[in-house]
C-alpha cells in the first residue's frame, strides 16, 4: 500500500530534544512518538535519515486516526563503512524534519579467501600463497606478523607448526578496502610426509585454515617404483 499523507496532513514527531539512534552501521535502530493532529487517517509506510551526503530508509507499518499517537521502531542503514563515532544528522517522516543522533558502534570485520589453503607436504619446503583479504568493518585492520600454526596438536602438547609469514611487512587495510597479500609458507622438517595435517589461525574475525597434503608426484614416483620393483 502506499503511503498516504495529504498535503494539509499535520504529522508530528513528538518527543524532546533529537531522535536517537544507535548500532553497527548496516543495523542502526531507534523508536520515536508521533501524533496526528489532524482530521484525517494517514498511513506511514517509510522514513528518511540523512547524515551529510549518506540517506537510509526505512520501512514503517503505522496508521494513525485522527488525534491518535503511536510509537514507530526505525532500522537505517547507511552502507558497512561508515565510520564509528557520534554523527549528527536529520530523520524525515511524513515531510517533516527532526534532528537525530547516530551513534554508529564500531564494526570489524574481515573476510580472507581461500579461507581454506592447500600446501603439498614437502618437509621442510617453502612454498608462497596468494590470499584476498577484504576489510568488510567500518574500521582500518592491522595485517602484520601471521601466528605460527600449530599442526595436529597431540595430548602430550607437541606439535610441528608452520611459519608463515606476510610478504612485505605490514599493511593496513582501510574500511572497504580488498587486497590481495603473499604469504610466505615454511614447512617444518620433522613433517610426517605421508601424512594430512591441519592447522588453523585466527586473524580478527576470519579463520584461516591450512591442510598440509601428501604431494601427489611423490606419490606417483613412489607408486611407479613399486611397480618396477615388482615387475
Amino acid at each position: 500500500m502506499a503511503e498516504r499523507v495529504p498535503p494539509d496532513v499535520d504529522v508530528l514527531v513528538r518527543q524532546h530534544g533529537p531522535v536517537v539512534l544507535a548500532g553497527e552501521p548496516d543495523r542502526l535502530s531507534g523508536e520515536l512518538t508521533l501524533v496526528n493532529e489532524s482530521t484525517e487517517r494517514v498511513v506511514l509506510r517509510r522514513a528518511q535519515a540523512r547524515v551529510g551526503d549518506l540517506t537510509g530508509e526505512a520501512n514503517l507499518s503505522v496508521t494513525l486516526q485522527p488525534g491518535e499517537q503511536a510509537r514507530a521502531s526505525l532500522r537505517f542503514s547507511f552502507g558497512p563503512d561508515v565510520p564509528p563515532g557520534e554523527h549528527q544528522g536529520e530523520i524525515v517522516v511524513a515531510g517533516r524534519s527532526r534532528p537525530a543522533v547516530f551513534h554508529v558502534a564500531e564494526r570489524v570485520d574481515l573476510d580472507v579467501a581461500p579461507g581454506e589453503i592447500v600446501v603439498a607436504n614437502e618437509p621442510g619446503g617453502k612454498v608462497t600463497k596468494r590470499v584476498v583479504f577484504r576489510n568488510a568493518g567500518n574500521v582500518a585492520l592491522h595485517i602484520g606478523e601471521i601466528a605460527p600454526v600449530v599442526l595436529d596438536e597431540g595430548p602430550a602438547g607437541s606439535a610441528d607448526v608452520l611459519r608463515v609469514r606476510k610478504k612485505g611487512g605490514a599493511v593496513e587495510l582501510a574500511p572497504g578496502e580488498v587486497r590481495q597479500l603473499d604469504l610466505d609458507i615454511e614447512l617444518p622438517t620433522t613433517l610426517e610426509k605421508h601424512t594430512r595435517h591441519y592447522g588453523s589461525v585466527a586473524l580478527y574475525t576470519a579463520d584461516l585454515t591450512f591442510v598440509v597434503v601428501p604431494n601427489p608426484r611423490r606419490a606417483a614416483r613412489a607408486g611407479s617404483k613399486a611397480s618396477t620393483s615388482v615387475s
